[in-house]
């Protein structure tokens, strides 16, 4: 390893975990490539010492593994690290994954410069979204962003996992979908791009992600949703109805297909947009509308006030680790 990284890296190799922590402890390094198994047990308390300091925020992790069975990787993936290669390992293949988490690594610190997402974002048709949670703060792995000038189109995401790992993961996916829309192509198209790429492991290998591409036109909502919780209509009846339209998920197959689901407005007062964990971490009852009623505001017209009561309302006490939870109120 250190043969192949010496010309372009300075490189410390250490052959026990003691010497590892103290070398992460003194020697300012930006990137620890670790073994998973090594001569007296595995790595993994090393890694768990790392989570619980302050220095994993500065240190991207690669684990090299012999073994590729599921419960490995899922192993390894739980303890946080940022990429792992299957050995034997060419060096192109270690040079890829350096360069990869490096990158994730950079734009993270160029994107904590940047303001928080605005509260709310006026649409089409004189339409407002009011935005809550991760996506507003972003300091974790849900995420939101405005696909064309007419504000009538975005995308809401969610990587599997939730605070800074999964902001760092989440980087992959809106670098892809960025460089998606500069080419022109339909958003029908971008979903097959997408899954595409996570198939053939060009990205995001080491985590899951489910989003969804939402759109108005015409007095209708359009989606394409790729794993993601399809979208929620309070009626002006009172009635509360989740849509049908929900697709499988990213990576999983090279073939997917992806459908574009529509519903009219004409009876709709509020929309609802959401990340699994808004709803996990409070309802435990499989019926998440039958739950959701229970907090929803009496007052369904005050557009402003429903959203941010509804949001109010569907908080949790956080006495425990829980996942991202982001909310789009559509007035």
């Amino acid at each position: 390893m250190s043969a192949y990284l010496n010309d372009k890296f300075q490189v410390i190799a250490c052959e026990s975990i003691e010497s590892g922590w103290q070398a992460i402890l003194t020697a300012d390094a930006s990137i620890l490539l670790l073994d998973h198994k090594l001569k007296n047990g595995t790595c993994e308390p090393l890694l768990e010492k790392l989570n619980k300091s302050n220095l994993k925020s500065q240190l991207s992790v690669v684990m090299l593994t012999g073994d590729d069975s599921d419960e490995v990787i899922h192993k390894i993936n739980r303890l946080g690290v940022d990429d792992y290669l299957i050995k034997p390992i060419k060096k192109n293949k270690l040079l890829q994954s350096i360069e990869r988490v490096t990158h994730r690594f950079a734009y993270l610190s160029y994107q904590t410069t940047f303001e928080s997402a605005p509260s709310k974002i006026h649409l089409q048709d004189e339409k407002t979204a009011h935005i809550f949670g991760s996506i507003s703060l972003g300091n974790g792995g849900d995420f939101f962003m405005p696909i064309n000038d007419e504000c009538s189109a975005f995308i809401l995401g969610d990587m599997m996992g939730h605070g800074l790992q999964a902001l760092k993961e989440s980087f992959a996916i809106k670098g892809f979908i960025s460089g998606f829309l500069a080419t022109g192509l339909p958003y029908q198209k971008m979903l097959v791009a997408l899954n595409n790429a996570i198939y053939k492991q060009q990205l995001c290998k080491s985590s899951l992600v489910t989003l969804v591409i939402f759109f108005l036109k015409n007095n209708k909502i359009y989606w394409l949703n790729a794993g993601h919780p399809p979208p929620v209509v309070l009626r002006k009846t009172g009635e509360i109805c989740q849509l049908k339209g929900t697709g499988p998920l990213l990576g999983l197959a090279q073939d997917h297909s992806y459908t574009l689901y529509e519903a009219a407005l004409d009876n709709v007062e509020h929309i609802l947009l959401y990340t699994d964990g808004w709803t996990e971490n409070r309802f435990t009852d499989k019926d998440e509308i039958c739950e959701l009623t229970k907090i929803i505001p009496l007052d369904k017209h005050a557009h402003a006030e429903f959203a941010n009561t509804l949001w109010e309302n569907s908080q949790v006490t956080l006495s425990k680790e829980i996942d991202d939870a982001s909310l789009i109120v559509i007035n």
